[in-house]
């Protein structure tokens, strides 16, 4: 007779304990970097002891190396390969950043690593890659992504106008003319020459045109090597303020996130150094090439005015405040937010109720919204596709016990059990107000109802549209819509979309940043609170103690909805980041919500 021997499933076989380790990095080679990596080592130790079902294997760490990439930390990539060798179940780590400061690359190693069946856990972004699809580690990913690139943008531009004021900061470029030897400008001869012949030739009365016409057929290069000599090159040569010694900076700015580069055209402050280095012309042949150029600008500027139409400078948008402006394009004139034009992100929530009630009762309504446009009329009447119903929606629902998300006509699937922790985060750690806020009315825009709340009550001050500067420089921010006597920063925007909403809760951390980390901003919101309450509320010479200030997020919704059923799931993962980061930096965080009547 035969035998038979059963194999057990690997579901039923005895759990081992889950073997960790812990990656730890410091950015450099200081002493307190150095005792920042020490602390890390006992508190992953300590960390790992506590759990019963982990075992802790090795603790990496990597001293004063960069974190940009894997080739320069020998303790991460000898972690890998102990993956690899099936010698580790969870990587323990602090923050996306200690993990890797590129973030494409952080996400291939996590991809890589899940696929070999291990796990990564960020303690700071309270992520733990074994409980999240490919799609949701994609979308988290690309979010601390942009929020990094964003936040070192921030510090990188404080730091440099910084250097700009004092007049330290060294510009990567070099003028055409120069070159840098020992990190300093200095005239190089043969484009020095062609410099001052162009300065001579201008006040000559030859036109900027024509010098570019000669240098061109004189076969002279131009700074990128080509000979397209053009007029406003030439133009811009007799206006580069290097040309006599002096420097301007912050001619340019980036706005906006992918980060895209503007001429500062007074939206910035600019910074303008005297005598900063050797010059190729005087400074009276500067200033008279100069005027003679404005002159003839000016003169041709008057034959080119700009036209106003009827409604220039007369409206503006209901939602941002920014004026309706008039563009043209394959013929057809159209009337547009300037925001909305600038701004392909920027969107507006539209109410479909009307149409979705209108769909009768047995119709295919997948169909019908995918057939069905929405449309944009121009200024004559006439209508323009904007896109399909469908890919104007976002919706969320539940199938068969899995969440989706529509969103822009893509279908996402959120892992449940990340799906649950955002949700019992936002059920249970997301406090609501101890106080209540008046109703809105629905014919109030957000404006008009945060006069209204501050006007009707003697603890509040109105702080909206009041304009605060960040660490003295031209950044300037809005504290709060309201402060209270009682240390409350509120935050106040109608319940939108996730952006809206998301934007809502990165002002209420943008200005808690600012707060406790700037005096100047903190003087600044003293003298507002103090001139509208009558009172001095708080000393802005020291730093807020722990829980002494609490950012209040108003939210204007329409429905009798708990904050769970109100927000949508990216909302409220930011939310729960955000309340996370607030707490670190010991605030209060709490929801206040505003009922619209």
């Amino acid at each position: 007779m035969a035998q038979i021997t059963r194999i057990d499933p690997q579901a039923k076989q005895r759990k081992e304990k889950l073997r960790v380790a812990a990656y730890c990095r410091v950015s450099s080679n200081s002493a307190d970097q150095l005792n920042s990596y020490t602390r890390q080592l006992n508190t992953y130790k300590a960390m790992i002891a506590k759990r019963t079902d982990w075992v802790l294997v090795e603790i990496f760490a990597d001293e004063g190396i960069t974190g940009t990439s894997a080739e320069k930390r020998p303790e991460f990539r000898r972690m890998i390969s102990l993956c690899e060798l099936k010698q580790i179940d969870l990587i323990v780590t602090k923050s996306v950043s200690r993990f890797a400061r590129n973030v494409k690359e952080a996400l291939e190693y996590v991809r890589k690593l899940k696929l070999l069946g291990v796990g990564v856990m960020f303690e700071k972004e309270g992520i733990n890659t074994c409980s999240m699809a490919d799609e949701m580690l994609l979308n988290t990913f690309a979010a601390i992504a942009q929020e990094e690139s964003t936040s070192i943008s921030q510090n990188l531009k404080l730091a440099n106008r910084k250097r700009m004021a004092a007049g330290e900061y060294k510009h990567a470029s070099t003028a055409y003319g120069f070159k840098r030897i020992d990190g300093k400008l200095v005239p190089y001869e043969p484009e020095a020459n062609v410099v001052k012949r162009i300065y001579k030739d201008f006040l000559n009365g030859i036109s900027t045109t024509k010098i570019a016409e000669t240098l061109a057929n004189e076969k002279i290069p131009t700074k990128q090597g080509t000979l397209s000599w053009k007029n406003y090159l030439i133009a811009d040569i007799i206006r580069n303020e290097r040309n006599v010694g002096d420097t301007m900076s912050q001619k340019y700015i980036n706005i906006g996130f992918p980060f895209k580069q503007i001429k500062n055209r007074g939206e910035e402050d600019r910074y303008y150094t005297m005598n900063t280095h050797e010059g190729i012309v005087d400074r009276e042949t500067f200033e008279a090439a100069n005027e003679l150029l404005q002159s003839k600008s000016a003169k041709y500027a008057a034959k080119t005015e700009r036209k106003e139409y009827v409604f220039s400078k007369v409206f503006h948008c209901s939602a941002c405040g920014a004026p309706i402006i008039r563009k043209q394009s394959k013929g057809r004139e159209r009337w547009c937010c300037q925001t909305h034009v600038s701004d392909r992100n920027y969107t507006l929530d539209l109410d479909l109720t009307e149409y979705i009630e209108s769909i009768k009762p047995d119709t295919n309504v997948y169909q019908k919204i995918r057939r069905d446009k929405l449309y944009g009329l121009t200024s004559d009447g006439t209508p323009f596709t904007i896109s399909s119903i469908y890919s104007s929606l976002v919706f969320q629902t539940e199938h068969e016990n899995k969440h989706y998300i529509l969103c822009a006509g893509t279908w996402y699937q959120v892992d449940n059990s990340f799906f649950d922790q955002v949700n019992n985060y936002v059920s249970n750690q997301v406090k609501i107000s101890d106080f209540s806020l008046p109703d809105c009315d629905k014919s109030d825009d957000e404006g008009e109802y945060n006069e209204k709340v501050a006007n009707g009550n003697p603890d509040f001050c109105l702080m909206d549209k009041q304009l605060t500067s960040v660490l003295g420089g031209p950044k300037k921010i809005e504290a709060c819509d309201i402060f209270t006597k009682n240390k409350q920063f509120i935050h106040v925007k109608n319940k939108g979309k996730s952006a809206q909403l998301s934007h809502l809760f990165a002002q209420g951390k943008v200005s808690a940043e600012c707060f406790i980390s700037d005096e100047s901003f903190r003087k600044q919101v003293s003298e507002l609170a103090t001139k509208g309450l009558g009172t001095e509320v708080f000393n802005y010479r020291n730093k807020p103690s722990s829980n002494e200030f609490e950012i209040v997020y108003a939210i204007i919704d329409d429905k009798d909805n708990d904050l769970n059923e109100m927000l949508p799931f990216f909302s409220k993962v930011n939310l729960m980041l955000t309340s996370q980061e607030l707490d670190r930096m010991h605030f209060r965080c709490s929801v206040c919500l505003v009922k619209k009547v």
